[in-house]
């Protein structure tokens, strides 16, 4: 499981949660790290999912899908932001700005600020279409073995956050 600290120096609002049943809460950990306001966003619709029965519970970071990095050509853990249980489905779920699951576009003349940005904004890019692919591929594996119980896979974004 991973167990990344939370970052004083990140750009993003963080905090730990403590989880239990009693908030829909089905995974290990008795405590969550939350990222990003996106996350926080994200587990508080999980909770009201939980509340109206929409879903029988969730779990975060304890999903890990292996892939291979584009970049180094080796393998990695993509630790899967959440995953939710339904009364017929799992769902694995990435929590991400809109703009960040669109291949960025250089346009043309950029300045080479707009450049440098191109260029850390598709690396970004690159690394999560590689999990992303895998995690497509971990879910048609899981569907082959397990028929009963399908295995999707989301990316909730604004829109899915009403954000």
């Amino acid at each position: 499981m991973k167990n990344l600290p939370i970052s004083s120096k990140s750009k993003y609002k963080q905090t730990i949660l403590k989880v239990d049943e009693s908030i829909g809460y089905i995974g290990k950990k008795k405590s969550i790290a939350l990222r990003s306001s996106y996350e926080i966003k994200a587990v508080k619709l999980l909770k009201q999912l939980f509340r109206i029965k929409k879903i029988v519970g969730f779990s975060s970071e304890e999903v890990i899908i292996p892939y291979i990095s584009s970049k180094d050509n080796k393998p990695h853990k993509y630790f899967m932001d959440f995953m939710i249980e339904t009364k017929d489905n799992i769902v694995l779920i990435e929590v991400k700005p809109f703009k960040k699951t669109q291949k960025p576009i250089l346009r043309k003349n950029s300045t080479e600020k707009q450049i440098r940005n191109y260029h850390r904004e598709m690396q970004e890019w690159i690394l999560n279409y590689d999990k992303w692919n895998s995690t497509v591929k971990y879910c048609e594996d899981y569907n082959f073995k397990n028929p009963k119980k399908k295995m999707l896979f989301k990316i909730w974004t604004e829109k899915e956050l009403n954000i």
